[in-house]
């Protein structure tokens, strides 16, 4: 289980959304990881330190505003 804490930017910036821009600018809803930088959905992050992709169910993800980032449940939204 990896975990992403929010507060901490190094920690954070490690993980990218998996489109080929590696965009930074994530936030978790309805299950799944939003990226704001393409508009997509995705199940999983990229590790930038280690290159891989981790699906959602093995991210914990904590801090100050995780509790309105949504948590793991049945997604609403139609994966891409």
């Amino acid at each position: 289980m990896y975990r992403i804490e929010t507060y901490d930017e190094k920690n954070r910036w490690r993980w990218a959304c998996p489109h080929p821009k590696r965009h930074r600018d994530w936030r978790v809803v309805d299950g799944l990881f939003e990226c704001r930088g393409c508009g997509e959905t995705y199940s999983e992050l990229v590790n930038l330190k280690s290159g891989e992709r981790v699906p959602r169910e093995q991210i914990e993800v904590v801090g100050p505003h995780a509790g309105h980032k949504g948590g793991m449940g049945k997604p609403t939204v139609e994966e891409p």
